[in-house]
């Protein structure tokens, strides 16, 4: 399992640097737009002040007008903080994994020359090194990042795109629609059947928040309907402040009681 850990952080560093540079390139071009050049002010002020001297009138203040109209406009603005986002998030992700495989390497590292004893050390580390410390749960953090910076690099790009050509921005959009859709319908479908082979992390980090989602929904009701407004049975309402303090139940347990308690809920 190890060795397929580092083989997938391998592919994703490469993804990640890839990316990395593409989105490094598409920030150069597009950063400077944030930044009003002096050189354009000045050049706009002496053409503004001789014509000015030529009708015959005066010019208050034409700095302060001059730097509200070159101030970057807010598409601009908008394309910039999502592509510097999805830099970080790369970025964030590559430097993750690095350290990550390295925590791998001195898992695998052999501690001892006697066999038996580096397969118990190996063991040792396994059960309370890795696991107890979500090794796993930090590994699988690493494609999320890299698409979210996907996800931001294709916003700040539809929204480019829609400044500038309507048609070259609506077939770009359905493309990423598509793949967004796609996205979208592999992350949700483990959730909803259960049997799904689309587990990947950011399938399974859905599917946990459902499960949270629907274990509170139901321990809300378990307690509505030992409250007393629902039901008249002292037993059961000892019985959910007893075993519902918290989210450890079962959701099966939860609704065979509330099957159990049928008989007994007031009109």
């Amino acid at each position: 399992i190890v060795k397929a850990w580092k083989e997938e952080i391998d592919a994703l560093l490469v993804f990640a640097g890839l990316f990395s540079a593409a989105l490094t390139a598409f920030n150069v071009e597009l950063y400077t737009s944030l930044r009003p050049d002096p050189g354009v002010d000045l050049t706009n002020q002496l053409l503004l002040q001789i014509s000015a001297q030529l009708n015959g009138s005066t010019i208050s203040s034409p700095v302060t007008t001059l730097s509200t109209a070159n101030a970057p406009s807010t598409a601009n603005v908008w394309i910039n903080a999502l592509w510097f986002s999805a830099l970080v998030s790369s970025l964030s992700a590559a430097s993750i994994a690095i350290i990550v495989r390295q925590w791998l390497n001195h898992f695998v590292s052999p501690s001892s020359s006697d066999h038996r004893q580096a397969a118990q050390t190996h063991c040792l580390r396994y059960e309370v090194g890795l696991i107890p410390w979500r090794i796993p749960e930090i590994l699988s953090v690493l494609p999320i990042l890299l698409l979210l910076s996907l996800v931001l690099f294709f916003i700040g790009l539809l929204i480019l795109l829609w400044g500038l050509h309507h048609i070259v921005a609506a077939i770009t959009t359905a493309l990423v629609g598509a793949l967004f859709t796609f996205f979208a319908f592999t992350t949700l479908a483990p959730s909803i059947r259960h049997s799904c082979p689309y587990k990947s992390p950011q399938a399974l980090l859905t599917l946990w928040m459902v499960d949270r989602m629907q274990d509170i929904i139901l321990i809300q009701m378990a307690r509505r309907a030992a409250s007393g407004l629902w039901c008249k049975s002292q037993p059961a309402f000892q019985w959910v402040c007893f075993h519902v303090p918290d989210f450890t139940i079962s959701r099966e347990k939860i609704l065979r009681w509330l099957q159990s308690i049928t008989p007994v809920i007031v009109e």
